[in-house]
């Protein structure tokens, strides 16, 4: 699992996706969690606009994410 850190409390699914590289633009992230294959928690999400909070795991085939918020800013 690859650990993802953010400056921000909470990150737009859409976004995490474009800034964790699985995505290189906002309509193909979209296009993915339409699809149904992005995993929130081990729950398929089809919310691009749900928020990520630290500690949230991203599933999305092989590869795994983890968010962690960087409490040093």
């Amino acid at each position: 699992m690859e650990q993802i850190k953010i400056q921000t409390k909470n990150i737009k699914l859409c976004q995490f996706l474009k800034f964790c590289s699985v995505c290189q633009t906002g309509g193909n992230a979209n296009e993915l969690i339409k699809s149904g294959v992005i995993y929130v928690n081990n729950q398929p999400c089809l919310m691009r606009n749900k928020k990520l909070k630290n500690h949230d795991v991203i599933h999305y085939g092989d590869k795994t994410f983890e968010v962690v918020v960087d409490d040093n800013n």
